[in-house]
């Protein structure tokens, strides 16, 4: 199914685009990014969607019907989920008119072009705000004499009124979804369950309207999605659904559970009723459980734990924002595997990012949700102009481009030779005349070679055994000689075995990890080389990219070689076994001879990342596995 998400970067939307890429629907979100919040955060709602082949991004505002009908030449959909709108209860009331503007007019543009594209079914998010303060509770769809409180409220009934004027007079198809309350990791900054954890954790005052008596029918951002889906794989002539909780809980309930779970008191400052806040929101949801099978799984208290750890871990990610020191930064190989997510990452963050790439390895599609956002040079890093080129007015350089196969550094050793040691002489030559201030290198365990030890650590003797392995050690010794000799601050990270969606599926080398995932979904056995009990640290995607940032702001990292793994080892046959299990595949692996170059273990000592960079690996091997092996599948190999 082709589906239409408007809003699809906000709060609810990017909740539900990344559910329907999921099961394999084709999803094209629009989106204006305005500034009622940070635009960023939005961005960074959407940023582990742009990996998959069907999710596409048109930005664009729904009260532009040019920008519509180019869209609708572009596409055709078999439905609309339409969740833009201008929100908020008491912003409203300040700005009345573009509420209307956007919520009932945008809706009108969406409808019409959607009639004369002959789109029939539209699913629309409406709100509880539209019941205002209904004397009838909990409150009905069958409620007909609704008087909202707000101008939000009102704009959000009127285009429900639309909305049944565009099903009797032309056929349209509608589901209007009245939401409640919705809370959970990635709610908007202006809404009551956020602000009040923030100023919670900082000890800083809460403003209470009332005296906390007020209720609301707080209902979680999966619950809340489930409803939607259920809606999205139904047709309707015309409906209106509650898509709450059935449980309404007091502000001064929802204060007291965020004291237990934060350990912190609140401090709270009463104000005088705000006439545009209604006294409770309760949602009947009998019709929504007996047609769509609706039933709220997650309890309050777990949900707002839910809460609470994303909103902790994005105070985390802000210590990576750009810094007056460092803004403009340079990613080598950013098409790549690994170069992509962090070029994601770092756009995401509000750097500007220039990328060099010659892709030989990577692709422009692992850029394509910030292809717009970014300056793109195609070139080699042997080519000691383009170097210069890419490296003038930057503060920070990612150095990820490499020939990076063993088996063909192996078959072609003056190429892997010339990328990974010229190429990194280029890039430190330009970092010395340009006075970059920070250059960080990805070199590779593959440094030390067979070490007869459980766990190695950076000063362990490196004997590597093949000619990738011994041109990342000379590279890492050109870097550290420019760091003695002329000060170049530069770091270097010994990256174990990294794998996550983006790994290259196709290539002759791929990685086991990827190679396994190709065989099985091609239904055909994988092969092991060896007896299997070989045994690699692998490390996941997200973890390595958190890696790079905390090598960027760390203070005491310069002239420094961190290894950056997971700290475990897992066997070869273990991997293949939990792969099996994961994609249901019965048939048994083949087994090869060893291939000369492969080592035998592999398992990095993080302890000295952990202790100066404050790196954490914090993603599982089987979760790992099972959002690679979901990244795979949706490549239809």
């Amino acid at each position: 199914m082709k589906i239409l998400l408007t809003g699809g970067a906000g709060f609810i939307g990017s909740h539900l685009a990344k559910k329907l890429v999921e099961r394999d629907d084709d999803v094209v979100v629009i989106d204006n990014f305005d500034n009622f919040y940070d635009p960023q955060e939005k961005r960074r709602n959407l940023r582990d969607l742009s990996s998959f082949p069907n999710f596409f991004l048109e930005e664009g505002n729904i009260e532009d019907v040019n920008f519509l009908n180019e869209i609708f030449k572009k596409y055709k959909f078999d439905k609309i989920v339409h969740l833009a709108a201008k929100a908020g209860v008491r912003s409203s009331v300040l700005d009345p008119q573009s509420y209307f503007q956007t919520n009932v007019t945008g809706t009108i543009n969406l409808l019409e072009i959607a009639k004369n594209y002959h789109v029939k079914n539209v699913i629309f998010g409406s709100s509880s705000t539209a019941y205002g303060e209904s004397s009838k509770v909990p409150f009905s769809e069958k409620e007909q004499n609704l008087f909202p409180t707000s101008p939000y409220g009102v704009s959000k009934l009127t285009a429900e009124k639309v909305c049944f004027t565009y099903h009797r007079l032309y056929g349209l198809n509608f589901s209007i979804l009245r939401f409640f309350s919705v809370y959970g990791p990635g709610q908007r900054p202006d809404l009551a369950v956020r602000k009040f954890i923030d100023k919670i954790i900082d000890g800083k005052k809460i403003e209470i309207f009332g005296r906390g008596e007020f209720q609301r029918d707080f209902t979680y951002i999966d619950d809340i999605v489930d409803g939607i889906l259920r809606v999205v794989d139904k047709n309707f002539k015309f409906e209106i659904f509650n898509l709450g909780n059935f449980k309404p809980l007091s502000v001064l309930h929802l204060i007291e559970l965020i004291e237990k779970l934060t350990n912190k008191k609140a401090i709270k400052v009463f104000k005088k009723v705000n006439l545009a806040d209604v006294k409770t929101t309760y949602a009947n949801i009998q019709k929504a459980k007996k047609v769509l099978g609706y039933k709220p799984k997650v309890e309050f208290r777990d949900g707002l734990q839910s809460q609470i750890s994303w909103q902790k871990s994005l105070r985390d990610e802000k210590k990576f924002m750009p810094s007056e020191k460092i803004k403009k930064i340079l990613v080598t190989g950013g098409a790549g595997f690994v170069g992509s997510h962090l070029v994601e990452k770092l756009v995401g963050l509000g750097y500007e990012v220039r990328v060099l790439d010659n892709f030989s390895s990577g692709k422009k599609e692992n850029l394509e949700l910030v292809l717009n956002k970014i300056k793109l040079i195609e070139g080699d890093i042997t080519d000691q102009k383009i170097t210069e080129e890419s490296m003038n007015g930057v503060d920070a350089v990612f150095h990820l481009a490499a020939s990076v196969s063993v088996p063909e550094s192996v078959k072609d050793p003056n190429s892997a030779s010339s990328v990974n040691v010229l190429g990194v002489v280029n890039l430190l030559q330009s970092a010395l005349r340009f006075n970059t201030k920070k250059f960080i290198f990805s070199s590779s365990c593959a440094v030390y070679g067979h070490l007869e030890k459980q766990k190695v650590i950076e000063s362990d003797l490196t004997t590597p055994l093949s000619v990738y392995g011994v041109s990342k050690l000379a590279a890492e010794e050109f870097c550290l000689l420019y760091q003695r000799l002329y000060k170049v601050p530069v770091v270097i990270l010994r990256f174990f075995n990294i794998f996550g969606p983006r790994q290259p599926l196709k290539s002759n080398y791929a990685a086991v990890i990827p190679n396994f995932s190709r065989q099985m979904l091609e239904n055909k056995s994988p092969i092991i080389y060896g007896d299997g009990n070989q045994t690699r640290d692998f490390i996941y995607i997200e973890d390595v990219v958190n890696a790079l940032l905390l090598s960027l702001i760390s203070k005491n990292s310069e002239g420094k070689i961190f290894n950056i793994g997971s700290g475990n080892s897992t066997s070869i046959k273990t991997i293949e076994k939990k792969m099996r299990k994961i994609l249901d595949f019965k048939d048994r692996p083949l087994y090869q001879p060893e291939r000369v170059f492969d080592i035998k273990n592999s398992c990095a000592n993080v302890n000295l990342a952990k202790r100066v960079l404050n790196f954490e690996p914090s993603t599982p091997i089987d979760e790992g596995l099972e959002k690679t092996i979901k990244y795979f599948r949706t490549k239809k190999v």
